[in-house]
């Protein structure tokens, strides 16, 4: 027994030695976010600059994994709107006039991978992961022209519908996201990021039945910030 318990230890002694000589950093990112509403009131499966809301982000990456892989965490405190109005195209969206704003506080867990090391000045990433939206919209359709849509349309139909509904303030999200720290010095970098957030129901705006879609509404999140290191130590 004891012959093959030495055995073990020598076998996973290599893979512990390693681990050890791993850095473990902790970096902690600052940035200033700008938000842009993707759902049922804009044309575009991109949103519309006109519906820009800017915000706050704070971000803890963990070093996962030899100097590419990384866990982080991150905190956004902004809000988004969306209004018909704003649009000529399609037709008919002036004349159905729906509009829309919430507050948003976004919480997220990523798993972030570099692909260059951890020396290079340049570090392009791509980040995956999880994450949830509390929101409490405040819709409007008083605006509808009930002239243009017909009683029996879904427009009307739908809005009749919804107000009878409790409808979600707290949505579950998956982000992904793609971007760059570009390195100032040892303990510091600049931070640029686009991330696309889908979320897991079609009520981001308030609308859902009364609207030609049912598809699921996203948001984006585009942040420029500072990152710098907490911890720079290698465990020996």
């Amino acid at each position: 027994m004891n012959k093959k318990i030495s055995i073990l230890l020598l076998a996973v002694m290599p893979l512990f030695v390693n681990a050890q000589k791993e850095s473990k950093e902790v970096d902690v990112t600052c940035a200033l976010t700008g938000n842009i509403y993707q759902g049922d009131l804009t044309p575009t499966t991109l949103g519309s600059t006109k519906d820009l809301k800017f915000g706050f982000q704070g971000m803890v990456r963990y070093h996962v994994k030899n100097d590419k892989v990384y866990l982080r965490g991150s905190l956004n405190i902004a809000s988004l709107k969306g209004d018909d109005a704003q649009f000529d195209s399609p037709e008919w969206a002036k004349h159905r006039n729906y509009s829309f704003s919430t507050s948003l506080i976004d919480l997220s867990a990523m798993l972030e991978f570099n692909l260059f090391h951890d020396d290079k000045k340049f570090q392009p990433y791509v980040a995956f992961g999880f994450g949830f939206a509390k929101i409490n919209p405040k819709k409007d359709a008083s605006k509808l022209d009930t002239a243009y849509f017909a009683a029996v349309s879904s427009e009307q139909i739908g809005l009749v519908k919804e107000q009878s509904m409790t409808q979600p303030k707290l949505l579950v999200t998956i982000p992904a996201s793609i971007g760059f720290r570009y390195k100032l010095n040892a303990t510091s970098s600049l931070f640029v990021e686009a991330c696309y957030k889908t979320c897991i129901s079609d009520y981001l705006d308030g609308f859902s039945l009364s609207v030609r879609s049912q598809k699921f509404d996203a948001y984006s999140v585009y942040a420029l910030g500072y990152t710098f290191k907490l911890s720079t130590n290698k465990k020996k």
